[in-house]
């Protein structure tokens, strides 16, 4: 049976969630003959194997899962467990490896495949459907990770920015400047929280805090039926205190505050303004995302971050500098 294409139409379909774009509906009107050799017309329609993502969404050659919960989510920083059913959106230098770490001594058996609830590293995982699965999220006040990465970039190759083989070798100022410069790398470790979140793909039930030791309480121990891992024991965290700081007395807790202060005071002493309005601007979707959720939920025990101080301590001083600044930065995030 021989047919002939007589057109093809394209249109542009869009998200009924979110005014994204979901990819190019072909339609085809073919003319082939019927079972009697009279020609008829008939159409055929098919959505493009290719979706039109926007940047928030890596751009990948693979079919979006039909998932009413996540639409066109990209799932490269999906954890997902079956057994639990709980998915995370893992996040760079926001307890990722505390977390990657439980989540697959939960769900992986075998030494075949130990990280086998990663969607990076699994098929089955980047293929689940999520509408049944309690769907989290932690972000991390934006100052404190990107110090973070600053000083894992001793030990960690993929994080290093041009002209800085280990941050001990440049300072914060020097670093941040070419992070300004390269950004369009798009390193893992350099993206906003807020693009790796895709807020606007997934329905998340919890937003959680990595600062706020309830929040990391109830994911570990409620979500997961595991104690909460202390990875604030690391010489590059900034959280706060601990679960087991979550009973102390008040006066203990002024204590830890004044300390933390302290601490932070100490930090903002070697940053300059400049660094400072850089990362303000390179970072002010996640700036905005975290003064928001700091809004919208109770602080846990001794929960003070860098953003507190700076909005206590340092913004009115450079309000106008940030607003001059942002007429000629540039993001290409």
């Amino acid at each position: 049976m021989t047919s002939f294409v007589l057109g093809c139409i394209c249109t542009l379909m869009m998200s009924e969630f979110s005014n994204q774009p979901l990819g190019l509906q072909l339609t085809a009107v073919f003319k082939l003959p019927d079972y009697n050799n009279n020609v008829v017309e008939a159409e055929a329609k098919g959505v493009a194997t290719v979706p039109i993502h926007d940047f928030a969404a890596p751009i990948t050659n693979k079919r979006p899962i039909s998932d009413p919960v996540a639409k066109l989510y990209y799932r490269y920083w999906l954890l997902a467990s079956k057994s639990k059913q709980v998915a995370i959106t893992i996040i760079p230098k926001v307890m990722c490896t505390s977390i990657r770490a439980v989540m697959n001594g939960i769900e992986c058996s075998t030494t075949d495949n130990p990280r086998c609830a990663e969607g990076r590293r699994s098929a089955t995982v980047r293929k689940l459907p999520l509408q049944n699965y309690t769907r989290v999220v932690f972000f991390r006040d934006p100052f404190e990770r990107v110090l973070s990465t600053y000083k894992n970039s001793e030990i960690n190759p993929y994080i290093q920015v041009e002209g800085c083989a280990m941050w001990k070798e440049c300072k914060l100022d020097y670093w941040v400047d070419r992070l300004v410069d390269v950004r369009s790398i798009k390193n893992e470790h350099f993206l906003p929280q807020s693009v790796i979140a895709q807020r606007d793909k997934m329905h998340y039930h919890y937003h959680f805090r990595m600062s706020n030791s309830d929040h990391i309480d109830f994911f570990f121990r409620e979500l997961l039926g595991k104690e909460p891992v202390e990875e604030n024991k690391s010489s590059n965290s900034d959280r706060v205190g601990s679960v087991q700081n979550s009973t102390s007395s008040t006066g203990d807790d002024v204590v830890v505050m004044q300390q933390r202060q302290k601490k932070i005071a100490e930090k903002f002493e070697h940053i300059c303004d400049r660094t400072l309005i850089n990362l303000l601007l390179l970072y002010e979707d996640d700036f905005q995302l975290w003064e928001s959720m700091l809004a919208s939920s109770p602080r846990g025990p001794g929960e003070y971050t860098m953003y507190d101080y700076y909005k206590d301590h340092l913004e009115d001083k450079l309000q106008e500098k940030v607003a001059q600044h942002r007429l000629t930065f540039q993001r290409s995030w």
